[in-house]
């Protein structure tokens, strides 16, 4: 029988996973043409003086994908109950194992698991649209990037806002991949909370289908910091087209 961090599955854990399990839809993403641009590496004031057709074609890309955009987070809080080597006990028996784990979450009171999906229909149009116009599939797969980007960071901030009621905290976002095991990390995370709820499955490789979804787990308690970023827990570095909007919109006091 399929396990949930070690611990079997059974018909009551799966039961009060759905139903501890909060959904949320209707999530506005605004999102700007020059934003589209940048993330392809291009600069918009540049691009706007050349009239280049790399305007046209992000413009294009971002009109399609208002209708392709179904944004939906599912996350489950639980309590922590102690620390035992290289793992976090979690109530009902789960646990998050890792160094990585350990030490980022290691102040946590609660732990949000969190699954963000825009749902699979912007990346079957883009997937379609390649053998008809490259540019605007590719353009219309960086909308989607992000978009997703823009949804997990909303969805942080809103557990972020119910936390500080109490006077918490919450953590940076510690994603399976990143610094963390992914098979192990997406493993114990999905049994923690029902994805299925928005969609969102995990493939025998520990991918998720649809492919514009992510997963992260965040720290939640009177002691944890905010500060620090999980771009710097990733190998693209300085190199990645996402981490100033992730930093930007995340509020990030980043030193690498």
């Amino acid at each position: 029988m399929p396990t949930a961090g070690g611990v079997k599955a059974t018909a009551r854990s799966d039961a009060l996973r759905r139903e501890e399990t909060t959904v949320k839809t209707g999530w506005q993403l605004l999102i700007e043409v020059d934003e589209v641009l940048q993330a392809q590496g291009g600069d918009p004031e540049r691009i706007r003086a050349r009239s280049s057709s790399a305007l046209t074609v992000a413009e294009r890309a971002l009109e399609l994908s208002r209708s392709l955009l179904h944004p939906a987070v599912a996350w489950r809080l639980l309590p922590v109950v102690g620390l035992r080597h290289e793992s976090l006990l979690l109530e009902e028996a789960y646990r998050l194992t890792g160094p990585l784990v350990v030490e980022h979450l290691q102040p946590a009171k609660q732990v949000a698991a969190v699954v963000c999906t825009l749902g699979p229909e912007l990346e079957e149009r883009a997937s379609a649209l390649f053998s008809e116009d490259v540019a605007v599939a590719m353009a219309l797969d960086v909308t989607g990037s992000i978009a997703l980007q823009r949804l997990a960071n909303a969805a942080r901030e809103q557990i972020a806002l119910r936390m500080g009621q109490s006077g918490w905290q919450v953590g940076m976002a510690l994603s399976p991949g990143t610094g963390w095991a992914l098979e192990t990390g997406q493993r114990q995370l999905f049994a923690l909370v029902d994805a299925g709820l928005i969609g969102v499955q995990l493939t025998a490789s520990s991918l998720m289908n649809p492919k514009k979804s992510t997963s992260f787990v965040l720290g939640a308690g009177p002691d944890m910091s905010s500060m620090g970023s999980p771009c710097d827990l990733c190998d693209l570095g300085e190199t990645c087209r996402y981490r100033k909007l992730y930093e930007s919109e995340h509020g990030c006091d980043v030193t690498t």
